[in-house]
């Protein structure tokens, strides 16, 4: 998500001199899939304790790694928040996940 939010508020030199630009790099898609995926994290309710400690289990310790390893955890995170029941069962945040390039049947 930070590399998204990054590409999506600065334009910047990545890889080899290849120029991303928001405006080109953000499409309609892409912002629709963003809004879908804060409504999940930005509910009407408080957050619990049990939640930060579930995210620095999964995403403290993958914060320096590959981007791969990230999705991953983030997976994972939310697949624990799932089974606790700190999160509704559903399609949207795994839609996501596929999106990112996530094999979901690992």
């Amino acid at each position: 998500m930070e590399q998204i939010k990054q590409i999506g508020f600065y334009t910047d030199c990545l890889g080899k001199a290849h120029w991303s630009e928001p405006s080109t790099v953000i499409d309609r898609e892409l912002a629709k899939m963003l809004v879908q995926i804060a409504r999940i994290f930005i509910k009407d309710r408080e957050i619990v304790e049990k939640e930060i400690e579930l995210w620095v289990k999964h995403m403290g310790k993958v914060k320096d790694a590959d981007l791969s390893v990230q999705k991953e955890a983030l997976l994972h995170w939310y697949a624990e928040m799932q089974e606790l029941g700190l999160t509704p069962k559903g399609e949207k945040f795994t839609d996501f996940i596929q999106w990112l390039g996530v094999d979901l049947n690992k």
